[in-house]
């Protein structure tokens, strides 16, 4: 399949017209170099450790506001869309990709120009300068031109087929910029609830740890305890709010990077629901991989890249024939324009018509040099292009397995915050009723809180993977118009 057939009205706009209104002057016409074909690359029937799926459904047909359902997530997300930046510049670039193919578009065409002139020649009687001596004399010039190279073997057309290709692939990489703003912003988002729940988490064990040093210190007064137990005490306490400032300060960096995904200068970050009450999607297959190639962005701009190679071989094989170039002039001379007008003048008219070659004789060595490079850009495309195909692959394997072995951690962490809760209680109870000294249950105060910044993690560590499952296939680029009733971007911050 060809490139541009991948894509629905960029490059087939050009190609119909071209159809329609050059091909007609150029009957006979051919186009050196090879006519563009995809190559063949065998692909698995189902991503490792799936089984082979019986549907081509995919977690990509589902578009992002559905699959990150937080309100709060798709406005910012939709804010990301219309001021990211690296978006932005994705769509200058395409815009000059589209402006580089209008270009070789009308290079099929004739160009045409005209030129207006006046003169005046003074002379004197003595050393007169024309017969019968005139003091001034005037002349006006008109004439209009016109030249065309007729391409026969199909040297701007290829060159046109590179055009049309490059376009693709920066509309390719444009809808690639917007797959990494959704993902970006939403993993970012993930990362920053993240380190809310852990937070949440620390606060609630500074809390706990008080109490504790609060008993210590009533039992050491009472000469129950000693001033050992109340120092451990206290820099468990001042264990647990370093935490705290760490993680605020991972909280305000990670706002940061995400101003930055949003066009806008560091602030504050509107939150929405707590990392517990985020929903996972419906299980949904990842797919075929046969579908990815078609799927991803940044395969299908390769490929478009190796098509633009394979008409540039085509352009260069077209250098080693004749060029042939048909020329037009037809102009006037007239001293009296007010006569010209009225046509009782005895102005000067003229034309010509020339069809000219240009055979190349010398430089031979550079024209192979030319080809050699072409072919070797081909190729060199063909491997980019195989190469990005099987990292994409790798992509969505790695992303399957990440969420897979996310969800395992997620249970195996959600029974150890159980089994150590109901630890702490035990040591609390029994140091109270003597049984046990106070390192027991400092050591459960240390190991619960542990184990509660292990389970945020694992938490977000699923959202992380939804992410990069997301974004490994491909997904979203269909979907970037925002669902009816989105919210309006927040700007304020809500904990």
């Amino acid at each position: 399949m060809k490139c541009v057939s991948l894509l629905r009205g960029v490059g087939a706009r050009w190609t119909r017209v071209t159809i329609a209104s050059v091909l007609a002057l150029l009957a006979g016409g051919c186009k050196m170099g090879p006519d563009y074909q995809r190559p063949q690359l065998a692909t698995p029937e189902a991503y490792r450790d799936e089984a082979k799926p019986t549907e081509a459904r995919s977690l990509v047909d589902l578009p992002w506001w559905n699959v990150f359902s937080d309100p709060v997530l798709a406005a910012l997300v939709k804010e990301g869309l219309e001021q990211n930046l690296d978006l932005g510049i994705a769509t200058q670039r395409l815009e000059v990709a589209r402006q580089a193919n209008r270009a070789a578009f009308w290079a099929l065409f004739p160009t045409l120009g005209v030129n207006l002139g006046a003169g005046r020649s003074h002379g004197s009687p003595s050393t007169p300068t024309v017969s019968p001596p005139l003091d001034v004399k005037g002349a006006f010039t008109g004439s209009v031109g016109a030249s065309w190279e007729i391409d026969l073997w199909g040297r701007l057309r290829r060159t046109l087929e590179a055009a049309e290709a490059l376009e693709s692939a920066a509309l390719e990489d444009r809808r690639g910029a917007q797959i990494v703003v959704v993902t970006s912003i939403a993993d970012a988002y993930f990362q920053l609830r993240t380190l809310d729940a852990q937070l949440e988490s620390a606060r609630s064990a500074v809390l706990s740890r008080k109490g504790t040093l609060a008993l210590f210190k009533e039992r050491a007064a009472g000469g129950v305890g000693n001033d050992l137990e109340v120092a451990r005490a206290e820099a468990n306490v001042n264990d647990a709010e370093a935490l705290i400032v760490d993680l605020e300060r991972g909280a305000i960096l990670t706002e940061n990077a995400l101003s930055l995904l949003l066009g806008k200068p560091s602030t504050a970050v509107v939150r929405g629901q707590k990392l517990d009450d985020l929903a996972l999607p419906p299980v949904v297959p990842a797919g075929l991989p046969s579908t990815l190639l078609e799927r991803r962005p940044d395969v299908r701009a390769a490929e478009c890249r190796m098509a633009a190679a394979n008409a540039r071989i085509g352009v260069a094989t077209a250098s080693f024939l004749p060029r042939f170039d048909l020329t037009g002039f037809l102009g006037f001379a007239s001293s009296d324009l007010t006569k010209f007008a009225s046509g009782s003048t005895d102005a000067v008219y003229g034309g010509s018509g020339v069809l000219g070659f240009t055979v190349p004789v010398l430089g031979g060595q550079a024209l192979q040099a030319n080809l050699a490079a072409a072919k070797a850009e081909h190729r060199a495309a063909e491997l980019g292009w195989r190469k990005t195909a099987l990292v994409a692959i790798r992509d969505v394997n790695d992303a399957l397995v990440e969420l897979k072995k996310a969800g395992e951690m997620l249970r195996v962490r959600t029974a150890q915050v159980a089994a150590l809760r109901r630890s702490m209680t035990l040591s609390e109870q029994r140091y109270r009723g003597g049984v046990s000294n106070y390192l027991e249950i400092l050591a459960a105060q240390e190991q619960l809180l542990v184990a509660e910044m292990a389970l945020a993690g694992a938490k977000g560590q699923q959202f992380s993977a939804l992410v990069a499952i997301y974004r490994a296939l491909g997904g979203g680029w269909e979907h970037l118009e925002a669902p009816q009733g989105a919210p309006v971007a927040p700007s304020t911050t809500a904990n």
